[in-house]
């Protein structure tokens, strides 16, 4: 057999592996995709947050692991969770503290109701973090959502205010804010779903000697003009009994106008670097007291 026709016959070969592999990699694609569409938005969201937590490892000898706990409002509030290690290892050499590599992740919590995942809920403590950062919104829920500033306040979407004469985008406007004022009037604080299951979760950490820290997102100003107060003080009721236990809440004197918010609720990324030199002092503080 001539050379040429050996390496023509090699070439073939590879070929058809590569067609094999392509083959299957495509039939594996279809499947997790019909595999998902049939799962129920509570089996999604089981998912997702398993996935996350297998991409975690526990921290090495001498690091330290800070666990971020929370919805989307506490993602876009602390934005690149992964950058603030380097900056939580600054604020403690400031202190003349002398710490190890430390280590900050987030896990979201897609579906909003810790209810949905109450039995993967320790596998978060397996993880051995030193300090467990929750989201308030987590465990006490129903602020009204999926209010958008531009499209609710400022009446219409940007593409086509341009086309409103100003009267009929102001008539649209208070037209909508009265709606988000019934919504908000409406809102209560549930203690009966995530709250209990976020207790119990609380308890299991500081049993293992994990640092819990409650942080509350500060709501924007157009938030609290419709209302949210309110809500707050209902959060603050639920949360008091909780605190007289050793958990440490961490309300941040924080106030931004609205245009550090993307929407009502989420920080854009100007909010997110005021929050976050709000709030890792506060972090810091909490992991000194641990020594």
């Amino acid at each position: 057999m001539t050379l040429p026709l050996r390496l023509r016959q090699i070439a073939l070969a590879l070929a058809l592996c590569a067609s094999v592999a392509g083959l299957f990699l495509l039939f594996r694609q279809r499947l997790w995709q019909a595999r998902v569409i049939t799962q129920s938005p509570a089996d999604h969201a089981r998912v997702e947050f398993r996935e996350r937590l297998l991409s975690l490892a526990p921290p090495a000898p001498g690091t330290t692991l800070v666990l971020a706990l929370g919805t989307s409002v506490l993602q876009a509030a602390l934005s690149d969770v992964e950058r603030l290690g380097p900056l939580l290892e600054q604020q403690l050499s400031q202190r003349q503290a002398r710490f190890g590599p430390v280590n900050v992740a987030g896990v979201l919590v897609p579906a909003l109701d810790l209810e949905l995942l109450a039995g993967d809920l320790d596998s978060l403590l397996d993880l051995r973090p030193t300090l467990l950062l929750i989201e308030l919104e987590l465990l006490l829920p129903n602020l009204p959502y999926k209010l958008s500033m531009r499209d609710w306040v400022l009446g219409e979407p940007a593409w086509a205010a341009w086309r409103t004469r100003p009267k009929q985008r102001h008539e649209r406007t208070q037209e909508k804010l009265e709606q988000t004022r019934v919504a908000f009037a409406d809102a209560e604080v549930d203690r009966t779903r995530s709250f209990p299951i976020g207790v119990r979760l609380i308890r299991r950490a500081m049993a293992r000697g994990v640092t819990v820290l409650v942080v509350e997102t500060p709501p924007s100003p157009t938030a609290r003009s419709l209302g949210a107060e309110r809500l707050v003080r209902q959060r603050a009721e639920a949360m008091a009994p909780l605190l007289t236990s050793g958990v440490t809440q961490v309300r941040l004197s924080l106030y931004l106008p609205d245009e550090f918010y993307s929407d009502y609720r989420h920080l854009n990324e100007a909010g997110s670097r005021r929050f976050v030199s709000a709030l890792l002092p506060r972090v810091a503080e909490a992991l000194l007291e641990r020594r």
